[in-house]
């Protein structure tokens, strides 16, 4: 029977604030005790940290059996796809099923408190040092990469997770301020916000401004998605409703935060207006979503940039762009989810989700029904919009399918799709035209 569930961190931060507040508020316990009665919830952060890390542990201990424990990492979901990690063997077993931070919880900071930069004016400033993250951090490695580009310093300084600090520091001795860091250690951040005079941290610029980035995920291994499917569910279920409570009650979050530094998980001393400009930062910069679902679109995103950093030929990215988010992603826990708290208001919603067995039923029937169409057209003088609307559909169907479309949203997302609607309108219009004619000649 199953006794623990384990979130393996990659690294001991605030931004994790949903699984925190899911534990202590017991929605995790509330939701699970009707099946796994007193299940034990541990959040652990490794001694070492980072994304692989996070993941090769979850591995190790799922595969070793789950009659007893299972667990998760909460991580950089496109680590999975390292190719210099020794897990090669193994990662094809593990499993994406949701998304906790789709913005980028990183900033550009230093002590010049005079402007408030845009992407765009980093390079101008003529900066002389660039600190950012080793490849421990994914995301912050690839993101202290591209600036890197931007203003071409030759010997940058990749750290681990809160050594950027000291090195900005050291750099920014005497008020110089020509030395900017890369952070995504919202700890340090908010007590730098709080020094006076030259020591003061600025933000220079909020990566979150550019829009959706899939960042932080939730892994495990399919084995715990063969044998716990309602576990699985459950647990994006209390992270679905944790979010809402950050978002609704600050004081709430807040509290949960204190929860985060009196269990010691925080090294540092943090008093309550860190902790307030914590808060602050996350319900500004909106980084959990509403709907936990990893679309096609923000998959492809975060793993060109992932294949930047790990520095992929063009071939092996093409390659991954085109199987790996069916191979690892895995969305139908997220919708199970959202019915499941639907139904709790008497409300019965559907998904759209194409399943995995009417995927290649769709590809199998769509291109004879597009053949059948142009067929009855010309052969056998269908009714020519109707002939238009089956051809048209079908290809609609054909080309969301092999893209791996999963649902309408990410469908309607893509404005490729767009181009479908064009032989529709061109039909509609020639059709109107046609009648107009044939009422003249009547």
């Amino acid at each position: 029977m199953l006794k623990k569930i384990i979130f393996y961190q990659a690294v001991d931060a605030f931004l994790y604030l949903p699984t925190y507040l899911a534990r202590d508020l017991d929605i995790f316990k509330t939701l699970l005790n009707s099946e796994f009665e007193g299940v034990e919830i541990v959040l652990e952060t490794l001694e070492k940290g980072g994304d692989k890390e996070a993941i090769n542990s979850m591995l190790i201990n799922n595969l070793k059996g789950i009659d007893e424990e299972i667990s998760f990492a909460i991580s950089d979901p496109l680590a999975v796809l390292s190719q210099s990690y020794p897990w090669a063997n193994d990662i094809e077993k593990s499993c994406i099923v949701a998304s906790i931070i789709n913005k980028l919880p990183f900033w550009v900071v230093n002590h010049d408190p005079d402007e408030v930069l845009t992407r765009k004016k980093i390079p101008r400033q003529k900066y002389k040092q660039l600190i950012y993250y080793n490849d421990s951090l994914v995301t912050g490695n690839y993101l202290g990469k591209e600036i890197l580009k931007e203003i071409k310093i030759k010997t940058p300084t990749p750290v681990d997770f809160r050594e950027e600090w000291d090195h900005l520091k050291t750099h920014n001795i005497g008020g110089n301020s020509n030395a900017i860091a890369i952070t995504a250690d919202i700890v340090s951040l908010a007590k730098g916000m709080q020094l006076e005079n030259k020591e003061k941290l600025a933000i220079k610029y909020r990566f979150s401004n550019e829009g959706e980035f899939l960042t932080t995920g939730i892994i495990t291994s399919k084995n715990v998605c063969e044998k716990y499917p309602t576990v699985v569910t459950k647990i994006i279920e209390g992270i679905q409703k944790s979010i809402s409570i950050i978002y609704s009650s600050s004081k709430t979050a807040i509290k949960t935060c204190e929860g985060i530094v009196e269990d010691g998980k925080i090294k540092e001393p943090i008093d309550k207006k860190d902790i307030d400009i914590i808060v602050g930062l996350i319900n500004k910069e909106k980084f959990y979503p509403a709907d936990l679902n990893i679309s096609k679109k923000c998959w492809d995103k975060a793993l060109l940039a992932f294949s930047k950093a790990e520095q992929w030929d063009n071939k092996t990215t093409k390659r991954y762009k085109r199987t790996s988010f069916r191979k690892f992603v895995c969305n139908k826990y997220v919708y199970n989810s959202e019915k499941s708290i639907a139904k709790q208001f008497g409300i019965s919603i559907r998904t759209y989700s194409i399943s995995p067995v009417i995927r290649p039923l769709a590809v199998i029937f769509s291109y004879p029904v597009f053949l059948v169409g142009n067929f009855l057209y010309w052969y056998k003088n269908i009714n020519r919009s109707l002939a238009v609307l089956i051809a048209t559909a079908s290809v609609f169907i054909l080309y969301n399918i092999l893209r791996y479309r999963t649902d309408l949203n990410s469908m309607l997302e893509d404005k490729v799709n767009l181009i479908f609607l064009i032989p529709i309108i061109i039909n509609l219009l020639t059709s109107a035209e046609n009648r107009r004619n044939n009422q003249k000649q009547d």
